[in-house]
């Protein structure tokens, strides 16, 4: 199981799809050391799974080094998810001195234009002193990149910064509808054919230039790699509630970051095991296995055996329920439609 705990609401940067919106309103009343002390005695008597610290930007919590040193044992590791542009060497050797499996850095470009656009000026060089730092000190490294129209087509360069930094991936990841996105969500996220586009594009890249490219994006490469799979009529299997859950900086827990409505208990007053078995928890977990049809447009869709119904976290996203419509639709693609008709 794998648990994103957002150690701060705060950051840096003013990225233009950030998400923190759609989790707090107004002032955040943070974990404190207290409470992350409590959760680490119970993660330890759950037994429990890979955990990844994330934000806002941990680099802003004080006692980031701290937490890392108080998660570690027995964990399977400690990852980071930064935006880079706080790491130093002094903070890179930190985290190899703790032990750290992975510090994964959010760049969407590899040229200042491309990156400042999404994350503003100026972001682009701190974020890769920080990506070198780390190179430097020996962390394992993940490039995280998230696209939009405004940086699709800058897509290998990015790659080639991964390998050039030799990231243990490269992850292209679509921008979803939520927090400071969502009231420019149609002109942020790209079209059927774009999507397809990026999704060849990805596959050469991994073919061909660097394999540990990786990202939802792929999942747009059945179409254009494979027949109609073989399947059972049911729901894109999901782990969310059951492989994984995100914990945000105010306590509050939820079955995934693509659903932040979804309020299932607050570990500064509840145990996380009773959080786990809430109602919101089981309802998404009883997704699994229920049949496509009860998806809206799914039933009679020519195309629906390559996407199982999407994703329910995007659905949910855009449409307010578990059974909506996936916006990352194929029904529009020309490639898919001219392979179901094939």
């Amino acid at each position: 199981m794998d648990v994103f705990l957002n150690v701060t609401s705060k950051c840096n940067l003013a990225c233009v799809y950030c998400s923190s919106a759609s989790f707090y309103d107004g002032e955040v009343d943070e974990l404190t050391g207290d409470d992350m002390r409590r959760l680490a005695a119970r993660f330890d008597e759950l037994g429990l799974f890979r955990l990844k610290l994330t934000g806002g930007e941990p680099l802003l919590r004080r006692d980031l080094f701290d937490l890392v040193e108080l998660f570690k044992p027995r964990r399977r590791g400690v990852g980071i998810n930064s935006n880079g542009t706080l790491i130093d060497g002094d903070a890179a050797r930190r985290m190899r001195a703790l032990g750290v499996r992975q510090c994964a850095v959010s760049l969407d470009g590899a040229d200042e234009a491309t990156n400042a656009a999404t994350r503003g000026r100026g972001a682009l060089a701190r974020t890769l002193s920080g990506v070198e730092a780390l190179a430097a000190a020996g962390v394992p490294i993940a490039i995280l990149c998230t696209v939009s129209r405004l940086n699709y087509r800058g897509l290998r360069e990015v790659a080639r910064l991964g390998r050039e930094y030799g990231a243990e991936n490269v992850s292209f990841n679509t921008v979803n509808c939520q927090g400071k996105a969502a009231p420019r969500y149609s002109e942020l996220m790209l079209d059927a054919a774009q999507r397809l586009q990026v999704a060849q594009e990805l596959l050469d890249l991994r073919a061909n230039f660097y394999p540990r490219v990786s990202g939802d994006f792929l999942v747009f490469s059945f179409a254009l790699t494979s027949p109609p799979p073989r399947w059972d009529g049911t729901l894109l299997p999901c782990g969310a509630a059951k492989e994984i859950c995100v914990i945000g900086a105010d306590g509050w827990v939820f079955p995934c970051d693509k659903m932040p409505m979804l309020k299932c208990g607050n570990v500064k007053r509840e145990d996380i095991k009773a959080i786990w078995n809430a109602e919101p928890m089981r309802r998404v977990r009883a997704l699994a296995g229920q049949p496509v049809r009860l998806v809206a447009d799914c039933a009679d869709c020519a195309h629906v055996s390559y996407c199982a119904g999407g994703c329910r976290g995007d659905a949910f996203l855009a449409t307010g329920s578990l059974y909506g419509r996936d916006p990352l639709c194929y029904a529009h693609s020309p490639a898919v439609t001219e392979r179901a008709r094939a």
